[in-house]
């Protein structure tokens, strides 16, 4: 067991899975009280540890095995903090700070008094002059909470210059790297604030793309239920001799008793009845549209529609075709002028056993509303994710000059001028 000092946290090991699972804790002396742990187990190859710690919401660390002995820990997430565990000749616990580079120590910083840890003595006690420390990572408040009164106790008897210059520059020392870490640990919640709130807007962005793709799939829908229930007039095709120049077009009307009635849209296809054009092409016909099909087939989709009732209360079903697309819009035309005036659906083909559209078809200026309100939705997801991308920059940019910072403070050259720049 380690400990910081007397009134410092106290270190401890015992193994929750024997040879598997080892438990570090961090122990406040005075209460006896375990404030953080350490789960250290094997990494996923020989040589290698995985570290889960109680503080910052569970920070992981990797942890490699040098052929010294120590181990370079380097966290998970944001939050990297390099740094090496070392077990000194004299059996003390030490955390250094390490600069990586390519994913070897480059550089490596004395730890402060608050990362060493003396061995503990028969009476409980450790070595004199140790400060506690709070785990890597914890954050300003444990830093805070862990760190002594910076003024020594009462000493027994008069002590030379000598000695309170070197206890001055001592103290100097961990209120530096009390600073230090607390400004760590300031800046480990301003880069995580910033991570949730990027998060937040790219969340806002894929809300935003995929609310613009259902106005946008939406108005396409519309569009073409709105075109298919008016078909365009096609162009007059030449008239060839001897061929047929028939351009069939045909329509099915539907009544209900007592309620409202129903009719298709124009739909481009010959309803083969025995009384229109050549009686042989009749018999000779062997498909799905003779008039009865048609009627029965058209009946059935009207009746598993939800427009009308399941079963009876219909006046009547009545398909009519029509060589041409002028006879077709006149009577057509006609067919709409009832009283009272028949409902629309859309019955794509007279192959289909349903009704695709209803009385609820867009007009021309509902159709217009949805391709604007699709319009809007596409600007809106195009400027979140901007809002997006331009956080996700400037977080990164911020990083950059805090690493850059971190490798001046450290002694890496080149990188205090690169972080005035």
């Amino acid at each position: 067991m380690k400990q910081a000092g007397p009134s410092g946290y106290q270190l401890r090991w015992r193994w929750e899975v024997p040879d598997e699972v080892l438990v570090q804790e961090w122990v406040e002396p005075r209460t006896g009280k375990v404030v953080y742990t350490n789960t250290i187990m094997p990494g996923v190859s020989p040589g290698t540890l995985r570290v889960k710690g109680s503080y910052l919401g569970g920070k992981e660390w990797d942890g490699t095995v040098e052929p010294d002995g120590s181990v370079v820990f380097i966290g998970r997430g944001l939050l990297k903090a390099p740094h090496r565990v070392v077990l000194t000749a004299n059996d003390t616990y030490e955390i250094r700070r390490v600069q990586l580079r390519a994913g070897q120590v480059v550089s490596e910083s004395p730890a402060p008094n608050l990362s060493r840890f003396a061995p503990v003595d028969a009476t409980g006690g450790a070595m004199p002059g140790d400060a506690p420390a709070a785990p890597v990572g914890a954050g300003a408040a444990a830093v805070v909470a862990a760190q002594p009164p910076l003024v020594p106790a009462q000493p027994a008897k008069p002590r030379t210059a000598e000695e309170l210059e070197a206890e001055a520059i001592a103290l100097q020392e961990q209120a530096a790297a009390l600073r230090r870490a607390q400004a760590d640990a300031a800046e480990q919640e301003v880069a995580s604030a910033a991570q949730v709130e990027i998060a937040r807007l790219e969340q806002l962005a894929r809300d935003a793309g995929a609310a613009a793709d259902a106005a946008k799939r939406e108005a396409e829908e519309a569009q073409a239920l709105a075109q298919a229930a008016d078909p365009p007039k096609p162009k007059p095709r030449p008239w060839v001799k001897g061929a047929d120049n028939r351009d069939w077009w045909s329509y099915c009307a539907y009544g209900v008793h007592g309620g409202d009635s129903f009719i298709t849209q124009l739909i481009n296809q010959r309803i083969y009845h025995p009384y229109e054009g050549p009686r042989d092409e009749y018999d000779a016909y062997d498909g799905p549209n003779r008039d009865d099909d048609v009627e029965e087939r058209f009946t059935r989709a009207m009746q598993t529609s939800g427009l009308v009732p399941q079963q009876g209360g219909y006046i009547g079903v009545n398909c009519k075709t029509f060589g041409s697309r002028d006879s077709a819009d006149y009577y057509y035309r006609q067919a709409q002028q009832q009283d009272p005036v028949p409902r629309r659906v859309l019955w794509l083909r007279l192959e289909d056993e349903q009704i695709v559209g209803s009385r609820n078809l867009p007009t021309l200026e509902e159709l217009v509303a949805m391709k604007r309100a699709a319009e809007e939705a596409s600007r809106r997801a195009e400027a979140a994710r901007a809002a997006a991308a331009d956080a996700a920059r400037l977080e990164a940019a911020r990083q950059k000059s805090r690493k850059l910072k971190q490798d001046c403070e450290a002694g890496v050259p080149g990188s205090c001028v690169a972080s005035k720049q």
